[in-house]
Parts: structure tokens; C-alpha cells; sequence
């Protein structure tokens, strides 16, 4: 009976009864525990925990809440509605109480929320505005003279680059005929399409 030998040079690989050998030096104890040590040495490289410890658990379950909120504000983000108004402002609709009207341009005043109603043209914009229960730390504090459950009205005049308001219906209605708005500018329901 013929038995196979195979060499255990360790100088490179070799060829033992026609075969191709590896060097026994690379494969201390066969392909897979090879494998195994490979392994194991990646994980301590990457100083990675081992998958049934604590430690990886909290890990992972931290990278999939993260994960999970990432997705839900990018899905929250995607109900806003944008509005181009005239004179470089638009119409934000976040929700019934989160409508407002901002500028693209910085230190212009801006219809703080809840914006009701609105229209615009090329040289104003009208609006009617409830405020909510405080102020929004993002506008300048503005003062409702009669209280928070009153309903405002806003006036943006494009070529004097100035915005009224909050201005109660008689102020407005004045502030409309000084300013020439004309007659047929009137205050329509928000548009959420």
C-alpha cells in the first residue's frame, strides 16, 4: 500500500505526490482553525465585541435606534409644504398650528405661526395670523396688544421693505389705504396643495 506524504518544508510550497502543498507554517492546525484565527484576529484589530456579550447588544441596539429615529425625522421633514410668495418670502405649512410666513433674505421681519390666512402680489403680502400660547424663540417677541386669543393681521409692503404687524382689524384696514393694497388683494384660506 502507497501512502501519500506530504512535505513539511518550510521554505515555500511544494509538491508532494503530485499535489500542491501549502507550508504547514500558515496553517497551524488545518484551513479551519486557519480561519478561526483569522477571525478572531480581525475582531481584536477591529476591536469589535464578541456577538453574545453585553456590550456588542447595547451597540447594535443603539445603532438601530438611531437608525430608526434617522428615518422618522426624514419622514416627519417631508410633510412641511412650501409656499413661494412674492419678494423673496414663502409660505411654510408644518401642521394646523405651524403656518408661517419667513423670508430668504436675513433680517427681514417674519409672520411668526399660526398664519390662517394669506395672499400676495407682486408688491405686498396680507396676512391674518392667531398667535400661539408663547413666542416662538426663532422671531423677534412680537406685542398682541389685545391678547393671545385675538386674531392679528400682517401687512408686507415689498418696496419699502417693511412689515406691519400685528395690527388689529381697524389698523390693518388703515394701514391698507395708506399703503394703496389694492381692493381685490383679500385674505383666502390656506392652500395645501
Amino acid at each position: 500500500m502507497h501512502s501519500r506524504r506530504r512535505s513539511v518544508s518550510r521554505r515555500g510550497p511544494q509538491i508532494a505526490n503530485g499535489q500542491f502543498c501549502e507550508p504547514r507554517r500558515f496553517y497551524l492546525g488545518g484551513p479551519r482553525r486557519a480561519e478561526r484565527n483569522i477571525c478572531q484576529l480581525m475582531l481584536k484589530l477591529l476591536d469589535a465585541e464578541k456577538p453574545n456579550s453585553l456590550v456588542f447588544h447595547m451597540k447594535t441596539t443603539a445603532i438601530k435606534c438611531v437608525s430608526i429615529f434617522c428615518i422618522l425625522f426624514s419622514l416627519a421633514s417631508c410633510s412641511d409644504v412650501e409656499k413661494k410668495l412674492s419678494g423673496g418670502y414663502f409660505l411654510r405649512m408644518e401642521g394646523k398650528d405651524l403656518n408661517d410666513i419667513l423670508s430668504n433674505s436675513a433680517g427681514r421681519k417674519e409672520i411668526p405661526s399660526n398664519v390662517l390666512t394669506c395672499n400676495y402680489d407682486n408688491n405686498f403680502i396680507i396676512a391674518s395670523q392667531k398667535p400661539g400660547k408663547t413666542d416662538d424663540p426663532l422671531y423677534e417677541p412680537a406685542v398682541y396688544k389685545s391678547g393671545r386669543n385675538t386674531i392679528y393681521y400682517w401687512l408686507i409692503v415689498h418696496s419699502k421693505k417693511i412689515t406691519l404687524g400685528p395690527l388689529s382689524n381697524h389698523e390693518f384696514l388703515s394701514a391698507r389705504q395708506a399703503y394703496n393694497v389694492p381692493a381685490d388683494l383679500v385674505l383666502e384660506p390656506l392652500d395645501w396643495e
